[in-house]
């Protein structure tokens, strides 16, 4: 064999060693050995771990080497293992090793609230990465994996749970989120069960609602059922289940409108004995029948109620919006809004209004921010949008507004610590969080708003600093991808790294880097993908579009963009990612594309009215008394 391979002993496979030194050049064979150099790049096995982990998993099946027994409890079940390999994988087990705990010189480790099929499944799990969750042990793994800290375990959990959820489970997912301060899966079983709330109010979890459960679901002002017929019903028959529950019928009463109800519908519920049985609610319910009657028959009687009843608006359907957000289109920097939904014609200036006497909703212009601004970092929740920094005349801002598409009105909050543009936003575990841009300098910190006292404190700083960073939250972690910076405030390289923020922890993580490096670009969330598209990486403008699954922790390539695109909004809305405006290399844009993940296609849509530049994107559902379709609200 030649000195040249002999100079590198390969171990697994070969072959993908080899492809991987892309950058040796063949020596030619009339070349001295002396003018020869070899390669001194770091050379990667990209099968080694996994080779690692397959033959630690066969030592534990073959008890070769164990040194540590798990128990269940007292009894005879017992699951031998690596002490170094438990450790390696879980804090509690690195501190209960290192520590000189009882265990380590015992040499057995006692559970006793976990299953002995749950407990297997997690040594598994430690050992291969891999786990199979159905119903029947997902809570297990989520106790497990809160106990002997396995951050990587309990995200996987939530994770099937949130995708996993039905009508017949959604409210139990709910309940026991918000006992374990799983917020995020809270709130994605509850915007569930919201949506799907004609199922669930006809199932069994239900009737076992607590009281102040119910009267989160009665405050809503959307409820995916009928009518509020539908909703009397469900709520009488919740009241019949418990008779504890009959002195909290006449309150809920007032968050139904009652006067939308049908009478063949009141005069059913009326006769129902836990109505016939509660004096108070019977007669508000009489009397709302009469009042309907007699509006029914007489079309110049006025609808009204007792006075301790008030009338909601309640909608049964709701539709997205598109909201295109500041920028900067001319040279001049944009305080202005324009939207896009369904059954418009192209974006307006105007959403619908939820009304309570019209067959449609009423229309009504869309305030601009109260600032002008470009380059903000936007985040937003169910009915709430959050603008917060950027730039105007070159200055950066420390200016937070939210906008509240219920009521469609802008309200400034407490300002920024520090003036900032090129961040990122987002809002993980139902808290927001600021990340990164350019102050004085390429900032690292992390900034994180407390809703309760309109303040701003400091969280834990990303490894790396970042200025037109993309920031995203997907279950219950916050993500940083690319930008410009580096170890040191000061840097200025395109960044193709990713690191990630896992509050349960309180710490960042690096992950697998882009294919490509970027700045001036977006990511948007579908599934359990988080997609990169676009931006600049300091030569060139690009088109390109990458994807990480979150899952198996890797980037692949997916379909390119129809134009490079930087600096655009992109935002999700009905499983197709949105990418607006932004900059091509040589003209600002106002058109719009969608994706979809699913064909792995690039169609065109409706374009903005201007171009924007440096603007925020954020697609949010807007309550509806009725479908927009007819009238054309041009």
């Amino acid at each position: 064999m030649s000195s040249r391979w002999s100079k590198n002993q390969y171990v697994g496979d070969c072959q993908t060693c080899l492809c991987r030194i892309t950058h040796q050049r063949s020596r030619p064979i009339s070349q001295s050995e002396e003018d020869y150099s070899p390669n001194t790049g770091e050379l990667c096995d990209s099968q080694m771990s996994s080779q690692l982990l397959s033959m630690l998993k066969s030592m534990r099946d073959d008890e070769s080497l164990c040194d540590v027994t798990l128990c269940i409890g007292k009894s005879s079940i017992k699951y031998p293992a690596h002490k170094v390999v438990l450790a390696a994988a879980s804090p509690y087990f690195r501190k209960m090793f290192s520590c000189g705990l009882k265990e380590t010189q015992d040499g057995e480790v006692q559970f006793h609230d976990i299953q002995p099929e749950t407990l297997l499944a997690v040594i598994n799990f430690i050992y291969t990465g891999k786990i199979q969750i159905d119903e029947t042990i997902v809570d297990g793994l989520l106790d497990a994996a809160d106990l002997i800290q396995l951050p990587s375990l309990r995200n996987l959990c939530l994770w099937w749970l949130a995708t996993n959820l039905t009508p017949s489970s959604c409210l139990g997912v709910y309940v026991l989120a918000l006992l374990r301060l799983h917020l995020d899966l809270a709130e994605s079983a509850k915007d569930y069960a919201i949506e799907h709330f004609r199922e669930v109010s006809e199932g069994e979890e239900f009737l076992h609602l607590s009281p102040e459960y119910v009267a989160v679901f009665l405050d809503s002002p959307y409820l995916g059922c009928d009518d509020n017929g539908q909703l009397l019903k469900a709520l009488v028959e919740w009241t019949n289940f418990d008779e504890n529950r009959r002195t909290y019928l006449k309150t809920f009463l007032s968050r139904i409108s009652l006067l939308e109800i049908v009478p063949q519908v009141l005069i059913e519920v009326i006769q129902h004995p836990v109505v016939l049985s509660n004096p108070e609610a019977g007669k508000i319910l009489q009397d709302t029948l009469q009042t309907v009657l007699s509006k029914k028959f007489d079309s110049d009687s006025e609808l009204e109620l007792p006075t301790e009843v008030s009338v909601p608006v309640r909608c049964f359907y709701q539709q997205d919006v598109l909201f295109a957000i500041g920028g900067e289109s001319q040279g001049q920097s944009l305080s202005n809004v324009e939207c896009f939904m369904m059954g418009y014609d192209g974006w307006k200036c105007s959403i619908p209004r939820p009304s309570f006497n019209s067959e449609y909703s009423e229309m009504e212009i869309i305030p601009t921010m109260k600032q002008c601004r470009y380059y903000p970092a936007i985040a937003y929740d169910q009915y709430s949008l959050y603008v917060l920094g950027g730039q105007d005349c070159g200055f950066p801002l420390d200016i937070v507004e939210r906008y509240d598409i219920l009521e469609n009105r802008w309200e400034t909050l407490a300002p920024l610590p520090i003036s900032v543009h090129g961040c990122g936003a987002t809002i993980v575990s139902c808290k927001l969080y600021l990340v990164g841009g350019r102050s004085s300098k390429h900032e690292r910190r992390v900034w994180a708003y407390d809703r309760k006292s309109d303040s701003w404190y400091e969280s834990v700083p990303m490894k790396s600093h970042r200025v037109h960073v993309a920031v995203s939250g997907f279950n219950g972690e916050l993500y940083a991808v690319g930008g410009i910076g580096g170890a040191n405030e000061n840097d200025e390289s395109y960044m193709s790294s990713v690191e990630k923020f896992d509050p349960m922890t309180n710490a960042w993580t690096t992950l697998a880097p882009m294919h490509e490096e970027r700045a001036f670009h977006s990511v948007a969330v579908v599934d359990c993908f988080i997609y990169a598209m676009g931006g600049c990486n300091g030569k060139m403008w690009l088109r390109a579009v990458e994807k990480f699954d979150t899952m198996c922790g890797q980037w692949s390539k997916v379909c390119n963009m129809s134009v490079p695109r930087s600096s655009f909004g992109t935002t999700v809305s009905n499983g197709r990612i949105y990418c607006c405006g932004g900059y091509d290399g040589t003209n600002f844009l106002n058109t719009v594309e969608k994706y979809n993940p699913r064909t792995d296609r690039w169609h065109c849509a409706h374009s903005m009215q201007i171009e924007r530049y440096g603007l925020a994107l954020a697609a949010m559902s807007i309550p509806l008394r009725s479908h927009i379709s007819t009238p054309d609200y041009s």
